[in-house]
């Protein structure tokens, strides 16, 4: 056998493209005016960052280290989740006054010092976060992850099998795998195992609805899928040599895309799993067709050089659109109330107040392009303040 996978994929330009068509499907799920291009990316748009968790995975450096794994998990996003919600605590009174949100509530220093608190163990606290009800059982789910995966390597040594070939120190280095080391392939086989019995336990606590602490259930349900993205990586090389074709980035868009539209339309398959609809039986495959039609597309967006310099961009801030894009949303709906005076917002039914939009008939481009640049050079400008501070 030849050399084996360094057990990561290198963090190139395209995953970067990758997660910035992601972060779009999840910003149109929420605003855009055409319900079927909502129930379209539904069909796989969260789930498709565990997905990417599990490509990413750097089981070389974390796969005798679970709990550091989870560690460098939650610092990285801790910081940023926590920067982001305390911004959203200290204008919450602002949005009040502006007639935004629903809520009346006026905070006081004191309230805004216990939510900001609150928020510190990944609880939501204001009616403009909700986006980011996803991101603690992803942190949770990327920790148990580095566990099965552990457990997965432990029982393959346990068993004796190795398939793999011992590398010389010199093919381990041009592969950035460390020193030499065997590594058993039927690992896979064990992982895969417990990754798939996580999953079944989650089905089955989201089919009945029984929901645990911090959407603990989903966390165990998306499993699957993260094994899913982890199984890329031997694959991956392969996989990008043929997605450089464009006529089969295209047939990949086109038969993928197809199938998606089927199971909306014939089928009739919603998925939305904030509310446990998780629409079919047929829901890891659905996801799967998904995440094919997300790859294929990010391989052809990179023959596009702005397309794939932009959607780069919104993929390294990702985090920061998903947590702000409601917030311009609603601004943007301020202003325009403010422009049309309340008679026509009247005249088209338009509620200020209304949940994630107010104009989508109107404004649904606008949202689209200004939700996800301005958080993205928001974010772009935390970065480099935290680069100029940690100096």
């Amino acid at each position: 056998m030849g050399p084996i996978s360094s057990g990561k994929l290198k963090r190139d330009e395209y995953w970067d493209v990758v997660r910035g068509l992601g972060i779009l499907a999840i910003v149109l799920g929420h605003i855009c005016f055409y319900g079927d291009v909502k129930a379209f990316v539904y069909l796989f748009h969260v789930p498709f960052f565990f997905f990417i968790s599990g490509a990413l995975y750097n089981e070389t450096k974390y796969k005798d280290k679970p709990f550091e794994y989870f560690g460098a998990r939650l610092k990285g996003t801790w910081t940023d989740y926590m920067i982001c919600e305390v911004i959203l605590i200290a204008l919450h009174n602002t949005f009040v006054r502006m007639g935004i949100v629903p809520s009346q509530e006026i905070y006081s220093n004191f309230d805004k010092l216990y939510r900001v608190i609150f928020v510190s163990i990944f609880q939501r606290s204001e009616e403009l976060d909700g986006p980011v009800w996803f991101i603690p059982f992803w942190i949770y789910s990327a920790g148990i992850f580095g566990g099965l995966v552990w457990a997965g390597n432990k029982a393959a040594e346990l068993t004796g099998r190795t398939f793999g070939t011992r590398i010389s120190a010199a093919e381990a280095a041009s592969a950035n795998a460390g020193a030499a080391e065997t590594m058993p392939a039927c690992r896979y086989l064990f992982i895969g195992i417990l990754c798939a019995a996580a999953g079944f336990g989650g089905w089955k606590f989201v089919s009945k609805h029984i929901g645990y602490s911090q959407r603990m259930e989903l966390s165990l349900l998306l499993l699957p899928i993260t094994f899913a993205g982890f199984l890329l990586i031997p694959l991956y090389p392969k996989l990008r040599k043929a997605l450089k074709n464009p006529a089969v980035s295209i047939c990949m868009i086109l038969i993928t895309g197809c199938a998606l539209r089927y199971c909306n339309v014939r089928k009739h398959i919603y998925i939305d799993l904030a509310n446990y609809e998780l629409g079919s039986s047929w829901f890891y495959l659905i996801f799967l067709i998904g995440a094919a039609f997300m790859l294929a597309l990010a391989a052809l967006t990179e023959k596009v050089r702005p397309a794939a310099r932009l959607m780069a961009f919104f993929g390294r801030y990702s985090f920061y659109i998903m947590v702000f894009h409601i917030v311009v949303v609603k601004l943007i709906d301020y202003v325009y109330f403010r422009s049309i005076g309340p008679a026509a917002a009247a005249v088209l039914g338009a509620d200020l107040m209304k949940y994630p939009s107010s104009f989508s008939g109107q404004l649904w481009i606008v949202y689209t392009v200004l939700g996800m640049l301005l958080p993205a050079l928001f974010g772009a400008a935390v970065r480099k303040l935290r680069a100029v501070i940690d100096r």
